[in-house]
């Protein structure tokens, strides 16, 4: 019985994270104010089509979709004032305003014939996806760590 119990404790918490989880789509004019002002700076060519947000239990999920097919994702824990950005990816290339100086100068550099058009950041790390297919890994302070090929 000792070992059932923190089974059925997890699938206790399982379902009704579950059970509190919704998907819905968000008016444009509801978007937290940074998703908007990002669009704004980095995209202002654009306009936001729709929004889908996913919330769970701990995290709200705001998948941001742009009139040019770009997506943003970003995401708002628990204890976060506000939507943190996650990922962006599109196939007109992402902004160089977007970009650290180090990182700017280090694709125009090393790539100049190359746009980005993926970045995501996960545990401290920046991975951008060039055009090319090269995958170039930074910190996040914008100091090139490794390229995958």
């Amino acid at each position: 019985m000792k070992v059932l119990k923190p089974f059925f404790l997890f699938a206790i918490l399982f379902t009704f994270t579950n059970l509190q989880a919704q998907d819905k789509t968000l008016p444009v004019s509801e978007a937290p104010a940074n998703i908007k002002s990002f669009v704004k700076a980095h995209f202002p060519n654009n306009k936001i089509s729709r929004i889908h947000v996913d919330e769970g239990f701990f995290t709200i999920e705001y998948e941001v979709y742009l009139d040019n097919k770009t997506e943003l994702e970003f995401d708002k824990g628990l204890f976060d004032d506000k939507p943190s950005l996650e990922k962006i990816d599109t196939e007109d290339g992402i902004p160089n305003s977007f970009f650290q100086k180090n990182i700017r100068d280090y694709i125009s550099k090393k790539y100049p014939n190359t746009t980005v058009i993926e970045w995501q950041i996960d545990d401290g790390e920046q991975t951008l996806d060039l055009s090319n297919g090269l995958e170039l890994i930074f910190d996040t302070k914008g100091n090139f760590i490794r390229r995958d090929d």
